[in-house]
């Protein structure tokens, strides 16, 4: 019978998993790509149509998916900081449910 994890315990496990996936998937593309582009350069393989070398080619790709990947996590990073922050703020400061402030206390108008 299969055992049913809740609260914080489903979270951990969830992400231990998440996050060996991500770090075995990471470390098999980047590595092994570099890992093939070194053994193409090695060996001067060059692409038919544009002459270029295989291995350059490789290392590029890599390179890109590599700066693609950094800059989206930095992107999430910084927009999930910027919901955090206006959730505290909006906190702080209550807005009607037309989001117009609040009109001010009857003892100062």
């Amino acid at each position: 019978m299969p055992t049913v994890t809740t609260g914080t315990t489903h979270r951990t496990v969830s992400f231990a998993i998440i996050g060996a996936n991500a770090i075995f998937a990471f470390v098999e593309m980047v590595y092994g790509s570099f890992n093939l582009g070194s053994k193409s350069l090695a060996t001067g393989k060059v692409s038919p149509s544009l002459r270029l070398s295989m291995g350059l080619t490789v290392n590029i790709m890599v390179g890109a998916f590599t700066v693609t990947a950094a800059s989206s996590v930095a992107v999430y990073t910084l927009l999930l900081a910027l919901l955090r922050y206006r959730e505290a703020r909006s906190a702080n400061y209550p807005r009607s449910s037309r989001n117009r402030p609040l009109p001010p206390p009857a003892f100062c108008r």
